[in-house]
This record gives structure tokens, C-alpha cells and sequence, in this order.
């Protein structure tokens, strides 16, 4: 089980030591410490040791163990910091963690933990303080074959590197996804002729009462106009505050998709019959059930989480590490 390890990030920017980058940069960050290296290529400072693996120069994970005493929580939770470029960020509810609850793992093996995109996994041993702790810190990637086909995309189909966008037609912060990085990703990665986009149904509904027919209203609009889908996704978004509480957007639907200059024969039929309902519930339930997904927009590049989706550096950041591990096998 994966246990949700919560941190507070008040408004913080990424640094730019992190695994994907350079290992020299989360050292750069550790010198207060004043690690030694061991011939075996490990890092120590008193009890507590670190191990670094990269993979084609670039960090891959973390790994430490040792005493978890006054000095080596701090290197600990300072290293995961680091690790994951949140700094203090992570650090010091890592700290705080380390400080009060592990005692509470003791003798239950190991336990990953889910800290922002990253899997923390800590194994703890001894009756009393201060506990011996090991753990690996982590970028996981979800496996290409989990992700669904891509129903709608942009770029080459045999492209290098794909970028996926869960998303929400009604949830806000989707729409600035759709105003801020979806040009960013155009401009900057499309227009380089080896990424693909592709976006998915994630329809959160709750709240969001129109989400779903807004999902399904694309669908029928693609069947309707097989070049269609991607002019219509931008009016959804660029006029989301006029549908989205509507009580029955069905004739809006119909409007919207007029107003582009698309075929409407068919439409409002399409949608009361809700020909394309099952489409949107299996791409729904495979990103939540499968995925494990709970939230919009989700971003991947291949099987990394993007979390600052508006930050080309991240996306660079998962295109390295991609090629790092394809070079490494």
C-alpha cells in the first residue's frame, strides 16, 4: 500500500538539484554536511550513509541508512529535500516525520510512501530511540502499457517522446493548461518533430456538473467532423465560465460547435442519446482505477509525472531521464 506522506508546499518553485538532473547539484546542496566519499562510491556524514545511482550522468535515485539520531534525521530529510528539489519544502515535514512517527514503523518492513511525484519507501528497526532507518527515494514511471490509446492527438504518431494530459473540460485549472502550457508544449516540443500530445478524458463530475456531457459533446463533434475535435476543445475551454452550470448545455453544445464552423447535423441527437457515454466512462474509470488518478490536469511526459506542467524545464527533465534509462538497458 502507498501511503501518502503530506507535505506543505507554500508557493515553492522547484530548485534545481533533483533527481533527473545532475548529481553534483544535490552535493552543491549537501556541503553544510561535509560528506566523505568511500571507495565503495557511498556518502557518509557520522553514522548515517548515502548512496547515489545515476544512470548516463544523471541522478537516478537515493538511497541512505543508518542511525536515526538528531544528526542523521537532519542529513536524511535534508538529502530528500535535495533529491526532490522541493528543499526545505519536503525537508522539513520529512524532519518532522522522522522526528515523531517512525517509531510508529518499526518491524513492519518496508513502506512506501507517496511524497508529491516521488515514492519514499522507509524501513525502520529497534524497540527504543533513536531507530536505525533505511529508504530509497525514487521517480517512478508508469509502465507504457497502462496508458490508454491516444484518441486525440497532436504530432507525429511515432514520435519519441509523448506527452498526456488527463484532464477535465470543466475544472479550471485545466483551462489555464489549456491558455498557459498547451502553447508552451506547441511552440517548444511540437514544433521539434519528435513528441506527440495526446489528451484523455478525465472527467472528475462532483462538483463539476458538466464535465461529462462536455467530454461526450467532444466525442460526438469528432464523429460528426473527423478534423473537428481540436476546435472544439478550445471554444469548451476559452468560454468554460458560459457552460459549465448550465442546467442542460445540450443547445450551447450545439452552438459552440457551430460557431467553429463544424457540422451540427446529428449533434443534439448524439448528445440526448449520450452515444458516446460508455467512451468517456472507460477512459475515466482506466485513469482512476488503473492510473490511480484523482486529479486535473495530470500530466505525463512517457511515464513521468509533470508536475509544474507550465515549466519546460520539467518536461526536458523527463525526455533526459527517458533517454538515460533506454540508453542504460
Amino acid at each position: 500500500m502507498r501511503i501518502l506522506l503530506a507535505v506543505l508546499l507554500l508557493g515553492l518553485s522547484l530548485a534545481h538539484a533533483r533527481i533527473g538532473e545532475g548529481l553534483e547539484r544535490v552535493l552543491a546542496v549537501l556541503e553544510p554536511f561535509a560528506l566523505s566519499q568511500l571507495e565503495s562510491g557511498e556518502y557518509t556524514a557520522g553514522d548515517f550513509k548515502l548512496t547515489f545511482v545515476e544512470r548516463q550522468g544523471l541522478l537516478y535515485s537515493l538511497s541512505g541508512s543508518g542511525l536515526l539520531d538528531e544528526d542523521g534525521i537532519a542529513l536524511a530529510s535534508q538529502a530528500i529535500g535535495a533529491a526532490t528539489g522541493y528543499l526545505d519544502g519536503i525537508a522539513v515535514p520529512v524532519r518532522q516525520f522522522f522526528e515523531t512517527r517512525v517509531g510508529e514503523l518499526s518491524g513492519r518492513g518496508p513502506i512506501p510512501f507517496g511524497v508529491e511525484e516521488y515514492t519514499l519507501t522507509l524501513e525502520v528497526s529497534g524497540a527504543t530511540a533513536p531507530f536505525m532507518g533505511t529508504f530509497r527515494l525514487t521517480l517512478p514511471a508508469v509502465p507504457e502499457e497502462q496508458f490508454p490509446p491516444g484518441r486525440h492527438t497532436l504530432g507525429p504518431a511515432d514520435a519519441t517522446y509523448v506527452i498526456r494530459e488527463f484532464s477535465d473540460f470543466q475544472c479550471p485549472a485545466c483551462a489555464n493548461f489549456y491558455r498557459v502550457s498547451l502553447p508552451i508544449i506547441k511552440e517548444q516540443l511540437l514544433a521539434r518533430g519528435d513528441v506527440r500530445f495526446e489528451f484523455h478524458y478525465l472527467p472528475l463530475e462532483g462538483p463539476f456538473i458538466n464535465s461529462f456531457p462536455a467530454a461526450e459533446a467532444a466525442e460526438c463533434v469528432a464523429y460528426l467532423n473527423p478534423e473537428g475535435f481540436w476546435s472544439f476543445h478550445s471554444a469548451l475551454f476559452t468560454h468554460q465560465r458560459t457552460w459549465a452550470n448550465l442546467e442542460n448545455p445540450t443547445s450551447y453544445f450545439v452552438e459552440l460547435a457551430a460557431g467553429q464552423g463544424l457540422a451540427t447535423a446529428g449533434l443534439a441527437t448524439c448528445l440526448s442519446e449520450r452515444t458516446f457515454y460508455s467512451t468517456v466512462r472507460e477512459a475515466q474509470t482506466h485513469a482512476m482505477q488503473v492510473l490511480g488518478l484523482r486529479s486535473t490536469p495530470s500530466v505525463f511526459l512517457g511515464g513521468y509525472r509533470v508536475r509544474n506542467h507550465t515549466n519546460l524545464d520539467d518536461y526536458l527533465r523527463a525526455m533526459a531521464l527517458q533517454d538515460a534509462l533506454a540508453l542504460d538497458e
